[in-house]
C-alpha cells in the first residue's frame, strides 16, 4: 500500500515526451472509465502497471543523473588538465630562457677567448671557429669557413698535423701535436693543438695555444 501511495506523490523533472505520455494515459483512462467501472483486478492491474512505471521513471532519472555526472566529472578533469599543461608550459618557458642565457655567456665565452678553436670535418675543411681561430689566420671568418686548414699549416709541419687528425679519428680519444703555423702577413706561428674525433657528427673539434720560442 506504501509503494501506491508512492504513485501518486512521486515526481520526476517533466519533459515534453513525459507530459504527452500523461496525457495519453490520463485520454485512455477516461476513455475506459466512460466504457464501464473497472473490475478490482483490472484496478490492481492499473496499479501494477503504474507502479512499473513508476520505477522504469526512477531507472531512467538516475541514469540521466549518473550521465550529467559523468559529464561534469569529464569537464573538471579536462580543465584541471589544462591548468596543468598551462603550468608546465610555463615551467619550460622559464627553462627555455635559462638555457638560451647560458647558450648566450658559453658562446661568449668561446667566440671571445685567446684560445683558438676550430671545428673541421674529416677532410680538413674549416666548419666553424672563434675570432681568435680567425684572427690567427689574418682572414674574416665567413671567408674562412669551408677553406682547408691544412692550407695554414706550414709545409714541413703537414705530416706531423695529418698524423695528429688521423690518430685522433682512429682512437677516438684526444691528442695533441706542435705545428707551425702560416698566420697574418705570412709570418710563422707556433701552434701547440689539442684535437677529438666527434663520431657523431663526423668533425673534429681543435684548440690551440701559441707556444712562443718553440721550435719543430
Amino acid at each position: 500500500m506504501k509503494k501506491l501511495m508512492n504513485v501518486t506523490n512521486y515526481s520526476v523533472s517533466s519533459t515534453p515526451e513525459k507530459v504527452s505520455l500523461r496525457k495519453k494515459a490520463e485520454k485512455s483512462l477516461k476513455k475506459k472509465k466512460s466504457a464501464k467501472p473497472f473490475s478490482a483486478a483490472e484496478t490492481l492491474k492499473i496499479l501494477h502497471e503504474l507502479e512499473d512505471h513508476q520505477e522504469m521513471m526512477l531507472k531512467v532519472h538516475e541514469a540521466e543523473m549518473s550521465l550529467m555526472n559523468t559529464k561534469l566529472n569529464l569537464v573538471h578533469e579536462l580543465e584541471v588538465h589544462h591548468v596543468e599543461l598551462e603550468m608546465q608550459n610555463e615551467e619550460l618557458m622559464v627553462v627555455r630562457t635559462q638555457l638560451e642565457e647560458s647558450l648566450k655567456r658559453h658562446l661568449f665565452l668561446y667566440d671571445f677567448a685567446p684560445t683558438v678553436y676550430f671545428s673541421v670535418d674529416k677532410s680538413g675543411l674549416i666548419i666553424e671557429m672563434n675570432r681568435s681561430g680567425a684572427r690567427l689566420l689574418g682572414k674574416e671568418r665567413s671567408v674562412l669557413i669551408n677553406t682547408n686548414l691544412i692550407y695554414f699549416i706550414s709545409t714541413e709541419s703537414r705530416h706531423v698535423f695529418k698524423d695528429f687528425l688521423q690518430k685522433a679519428f682512429e682512437t677516438g680519444y684526444p691528442q695533441t701535436c706542435k705545428v707551425r703555423m702560416i698566420s697574418t702577413g705570412n709570418d710563422l706561428v707556433n701552434v701547440h693543438f689539442h684535437a677529438i674525433f666527434y663520431e657523431v657528427e663526423q668533425i673534429y673539434f681543435l684548440s690551440g695555444i701559441d707556444v712562443l720560442n718553440f721550435r719543430i
